[in-house]
């Protein structure tokens, strides 16, 4: 039997069903924070790219990454933004930029409810992961923007806010996504 709020994908397993796509990219996979328990919540697979819809998403991405400027990632829960990497708390190179434009972002978003979400690396302001799509599209693809948004909890699960919150956090983000784009815009614009 499934769970409401089940987070894996469906793929049939010997002893539990499912796989964390979000640990199963081919970049630092089973590195830190990815689990090689079938019935693990953060299962990464049975290596790399074992899921097909990894696989599709980085087959998009490759054939498209000349063009992606921006990626952002919608998760939930936790009100954070983060930036990469999962694996390490090093920070990429352009750290700086990466958070001075999550700053940015995290300011438009406040100004909407007061809402502020904490702006870091991954490691730093949640927990170790390794395989993950926000860092393989930086690590891999070459994507310098790359993002995750943990969205605010709700509801008595975490991950099932009351209807009545739905609007107000797709505002607030939508106008934090704003920022990103015309910073997109203004750097990458010919």
């Amino acid at each position: 039997m499934r769970e409401r709020l089940w987070r894996k994908t469906r793929t049939l397993g010997t002893i539990c069903d499912g796989t964390d796509a979000n640990r199963n990219f081919d970049f630092n996979w089973m590195l830190a924070g990815a689990s090689n328990w079938q019935c693990s919540q953060t299962y990464a697979g049975r290596g790399a790219f074992s899921e097909p819809e990894a696989k599709a998403v980085s087959n998009f991405f490759l054939a498209n990454r000349d063009i992606i400027k921006l990626f952002i990632d919608l998760h939930s829960y936790g009100q954070l933004l983060m930036y990469p990497w999962g694996h390490t708390t090093d920070p990429p190179a352009d750290a700086d930029t990466l958070r001075s434009l999550g700053d940015r972002v995290n300011d438009a978003i406040v100004a909407v409810r007061g809402i502020e979400y904490n702006v870091g690396g991954a490691n730093e302001i949640l927990y170790p992961t390794s395989g993950g799509v926000r860092d393989y599209v930086k690590g891999v693809v070459g994507v310098n923007l790359s993002y995750t948004f943990e969205l605010p909890r709700g509801g008595s699960a975490g991950f099932n806010p009351d209807a009545s919150e739905i609007i107000p956090v797709v505002t607030e983000i939508w106008e934090g996504i704003k920022v990103f784009h015309q910073y997109v815009k203004e750097e990458y614009a010919n």
